[in-house]
Formats: structure tokens, C-alpha cells, sequence
């Protein structure tokens, strides 16, 4: 989405200024443009701010489904308690009734009351089986719950992901917002070619930036030689932008009205290596397990 932002937006004031007929435009003409920024900034937000409503409704409808499981797995958790106890009860039963046969048989007691000490004795195991498989119920419910917890948890997680990234799109309109009247080619270079070679250099770091994933160079690849080659070219690519971006900024004289967009472009480097690691870390856990 970031990237997608990115793009978007320079292709806008791309066009915008292809459409000036003239570098030293009058005032009426620079309100015009001034105004289909401000139009177009102004609708991306709302389409922002709906996003977000949705998003949080979401949010909310996720936390209470995981307020209801937790309360499920607990009444859950205290019937599983309740049925050891009884089960420990039952144990402890059963071993007082082998004592007493066995004292009756030494004793050699009346054969009726040896029979009637293992009938009582048969009817606490039959209790006790029944007891496991009410317990085994309750353990494979448990479960189910557990793992839909964890399902829910992993898109309550998402959405709160999605909400940080809309705060941060938003965050970057509002700053566009207020400097739109210094968004303005003139302000930077005087030159018409010059500002189309600058976004037209953004758009080109941007599209570099969405090659740099592990997806897209693996489509490029004849022979898969694994995903630390794959992450290794990633980090080599994105070492290369961030050299890239550096010495387009130090061309620059004034980089104030592009610095929002070099921002992004940033922000999504450092996304995409934190991504690298985290699926390096990962891939060398599971070779230790």
C-alpha cells in the first residue's frame, strides 16, 4: 500500500506539471493547481478515513470474539480441574476397596463379601471411565478453541498492522496537505525537464523497490537455489536504493518537496529488511529444529 502510495502520487504532480504551458505561469493558474492538489490530497484522506472506520470496527468485533473464547477455555480449564479432583477421589476409593479385599481375603472372609467389596470397586471404575471421556471431550473442545483463538489473534494482529499503516498514510497526507503550497516545481528547479526527470527518478526507485522482494526475484529466477540466495540478492538490491537514494539526494539543491515521498520510499527499505531477517531468523530456527 505504501508503495502504491508513493507511486500515485508522483504520477499526479507528474502530470499536473505536464500540463503547465509555462514555467512563469500567473498567479490565477498556480491557484488552480494549488486547488487540484488540495482536491485530490482531500479525497485520498477520506478513502484514508474510511478505510479506517472499517478497519477498527473489525478491531472491536475481533477483541470481543476473543473475550468470549478466553471465557469459554476458562469455564473449560475449571471443568477439566473439577474432573481431576474427582478422578484423584476415585483413585483413592478404588485403592481403600483393594486394601479391604485383600484383607478380607486374607481373613478368608465370606466369598458374598469379597464379591460385594469388587462389585463396588468395578462400579468406581466404570465411573472413573466415564469420567476420562468426559475429560477427553473437554480437552479436544479446549483445543478447538485454542486454535481458533489463534486464528483470531492473527487477524486482530493484521488489522492492528493495517490501522498503524493508515495512521502513517495518513500522517504523510496531512504533511503534503500543509506544504502543498511549496509542492510546487518552481520552488525547487526552474526547469520543466528537470522536475520530470526527479519524479520520473522516484517512480524508478519505487519500481526498483517493489523488484527488491524475495517474490518477485524468485519469478525471475531459472534455478531455485534457496531462500538465503534469495534473501541475499533482496539485501544486495536494497543496499544498492539506499546507496541510490542517497546520492539523488545530494543532487538536489532543495529536497524539502520531495522529501515526503523519499521518506516512504525510506520507510518501505526498512520494512522490507526487517522483513529479510525475520524470514532469515526464521528459516534458521527451523534448521535447529
Amino acid at each position: 500500500q505504501r508503495l502504491k502510495l508513493v507511486e500515485e502520487f508522483t504520477k499526479t504532480r507528474y502530470m499536473m506539471l505536464r500540463e503547465e504551458k509555462d514555467v512563469d505561469q500567473d498567479v490565477t493558474d498556480e491557484k488552480e493547481d494549488d486547488d487540484r492538489i488540495k482536491r485530490h490530497l482531500n479525497e485520498l484522506q477520506k478513502e484514508i478515513e474510511k478505510e479506517k472506520i472499517d478497519s477498527l470496527k473489525k478491531k472491536l468485533e475481533f477483541e470481543a470474539q476473543l473475550q468470549s473464547i478466553d471465557e469459554e477455555i476458562q469455564v473449560y480449564q475449571s471443568k477439566l480441574i473439577e474432573l481431576t479432583q474427582k478422578e484423584d477421589n476415585l483413585l483413592k476409593e478404588m485403592a481403600v476397596f483393594d486394601v479391604e479385599i485383600k484383607q478380607l481375603t486374607t481373613d478368608r472372609s465370606p466369598v458374598q463379601e469379597i464379591t460385594a467389596v469388587r462389585k463396588k470397586k468395578h462400579e468406581k471404575r466404570e465411573e472413573m471411565g466415564a469420567n476420562d471421556a468426559i475429560k477427553s471431550l473437554i480437552h479436544q473442545k479446549q483445543a478447538e478453541k485454542v486454535a481458533e483463538k489463534a486464528a483470531i489473534n492473527e487477524n486482530f494482529n493484521e488489522i492492528s498492522r493495517k490501522l498503524y499503516q493508515l495512521d502513517k498514510k495518513m500522517d504523510m497526507y496531512n504533511k503534503l496537505n500543509q506544504d502543498r503550497n511549496e509542492i510546487n516545481a518552481k520552488s525547487v528547479i526552474n526547469n520543466t525537464k528537470d522536475t520530470e526527470m526527479i519524479f520520473e527518478t522516484l517512480i524508478n526507485l519505487n519500481r526498483a523497490l517493489q523488484d527488491s522482494s524475495i517474490d518477485n526475484i524468485s519469478k525471475k529466477e531459472v534455478t531455485f537455489r534457496g531462500y538465503g540466495d534469495l534473501i541475499s540478492q533482496s539485501n544486495s538490491q536494497l543496499g544498492k536504493l539506499t546507496n541510490d537514494m542517497q546520492i539523488i539526494r545530494q543532487k538536489l539543491t532543495n529536497s524539502s518537496v520531495f522529501e515526503p515521498l523519499f521518506a516512504l520510499i525510506e520507510d518501505n527499505l526498512t520494512l522490507k529488511r526487517q522483513i529479510n531477517d525475520y524470514l532469515d531468523g526464521l528459516m534458521i530456527q527451523t534448521d535447529s529444529t
